[in-house]
């Protein structure tokens, strides 16, 4: 018979959003999870007390540290293996990689024992004191909450050495990470801008303003978000919703970049340099790409769902930076999102971010038929650290052997200068006025 009690929300209705919530670090007690549940399902419809909260989150296998009961020894082996791919990486984020890839909740009590300290100064005393805290010139920078700013910025040091371009975009009120893209080309503002309005479609929101450096690679971002912003409030005609930095004066963005070259390039380097010399770069584009861009999603993911160390310089919200951003009234911060509409959107896309350019293309659309043709020989391999280069040598003696690497499109693909203005719509430096815009 029924009683006066409404039934227990269906574990199917809260598993995804729980499995979401799980890879958030940081004051994520059950309380807070369990609140956060409660947004999911309909509270006149069904119930859950924070006691059944933590039966059912037991039984379907989400144990917490202390359940865990991980130990120095129980992990290891996971860190020596951590180790290869982030060789400069510190207590913290190593912490973050164990409860991300190997979904091991460790207590700050096993990585501050005496034990792990003396094992990293002694098997890696250059490491451990590059990890001094060293001094800094403070800078101040401002930000009123909530996509109150977009930042944006590239990283070169990659470009040359490899032919590997990154780019990211930065909620610096909540640490999120909007994007970090990997790719042959970050000099193309129809390729920066595509990054911009990906996210946008995807969230249906946009910020109040954009901020990147003077670039003319950031040329349609700017016009792409004055656009948007002008559709959705014809007051702002004639204005500029993007803020244009100096070099070295987008803080956040160059933040950012500080600690992904500590945290994680070092590691993939040694890969790279590994088989520099030799080969073809189409063979390296099909290959590398999508397995960096893989890797550097579950970076952006580790970051996003981390609570960050506590600054007592810094005055926004200390919390999980997703947590923060879809939750922002439990930390007492505002929302300056704005909405944007599909049509808009798609105006923008094709006015300042063409589908069908060039260089969105990893490679010309005839070598990626084949490649994919040749990859399905070899077993469809997966990807990783430690074969890689076995697959690109197997890939490109594939194509030496079937005699076929002469096409002329493929070579003017290949040789394309990332820092040339091939494409004569590209907005020069006079497009990039600091006072006016034609949009």
């Amino acid at each position: 018979m029924p009683n006066q009690y409404l039934p227990r929300v269906p574990d199917e209705i809260i598993r995804p959003r729980l499995e979401e919530l799980w890879q958030c670090q940081g004051n994520m007690t059950d309380e807070i999870i369990c609140q956060e549940l409660q947004k999911v399902f309909d509270t006149k419809k069904y119930t859950l007390s924070l006691t059944t909260f933590k039966r059912i989150r037991k039984r379907l296998g989400f144990l917490n540290t202390r359940q865990q009961k991980h130990t120095v020894e129980t992990i290891s082996e996971d860190l020596t293996a951590l180790r290869v791919r982030f060789p400069k990486a510190g207590y913290f984020e190593l912490r973050k990689n164990l409860s991300r890839e190997k979904n091991k909740r460790v207590s700050r009590k096993v990585f501050s024992t005496d034990r792990i300290k003396e094992w990293v100064h002694l098997m890696e005393p250059d490491s451990a004191a590059r990890r001094l805290r060293g001094r800094f010139n403070r800078k101040v920078f401002h930000c009123a909450g909530v996509n109150n700013i977009w930042c944006m910025d590239q990283h070169d040091k990659w470009k040359y050495r490899f032919g590997l371009c990154l780019h990211h975009g930065l909620d610096p009120f909540t640490g999120v990470i909007k994007w970090m893209k990997v790719w042959w080309n970050n000099s193309n503002p129809i390729l920066i801008c595509k990054y911009y309005l990906d996210i946008v479609e995807k969230t249906g929101h946009g910020p109040l303003l954009t901020q990147s450096d003077m670039g003319n690679e950031n040329g349609n971002v700017a016009r792409a978000q004055s656009y948007l912003r002008q559709w959705a409030d014809p007051s702002l005609n004639g204005t500029i919703q993007h803020r244009w930095k100096f070099d070295k004066k987008n803080i956040p963005s160059e933040i950012l970049w500080s600690v992904f070259r500590r945290t994680f390039t070092f590691g993939f380097e040694g890969v790279l340099q590994h088989g520099v010399e030799q080969g073809c770069s189409l063979v390296f584009r099909y290959l590398f790409i999508p397995w960096l861009q893989h890797e550097c999603d579950e970076y952006v993911t580790r970051n996003n769902t981390h609570k960050k160390r506590h600054d007592r310089n810094v005055a926004r919200p200390n919390g999980v930076p997703i947590l923060i951003e879809q939750a922002p009234e439990r930390f007492g911060a505002e929302d300056f999102k704005v909405a944007f509409s599909a049509e808009s959107i798609n105006e923008a896309r094709q006015l300042y971010a063409p589908p069908d350019h060039p260089v969105l293309k990893l490679v010309p659309d005839t070598f990626a038929t084949l490649a994919h043709g040749f990859i399905t020989d070899l077993g469809n391999p997966e990807v990783n650290q430690n074969v890689v280069w076995d697959i690109y040598l197997s890939l490109r003696a594939k194509f030496y052997d079937a005699g076929i690497f002469t096409s002329q499109d493929w070579e003017v693909a290949a040789s394309l200068d990332n820092g040339v203005n091939t494409d004569p719509h590209r907005p020069g430096k006079a497009d990039l006025n600091l006072y006016s815009l034609n949009i």
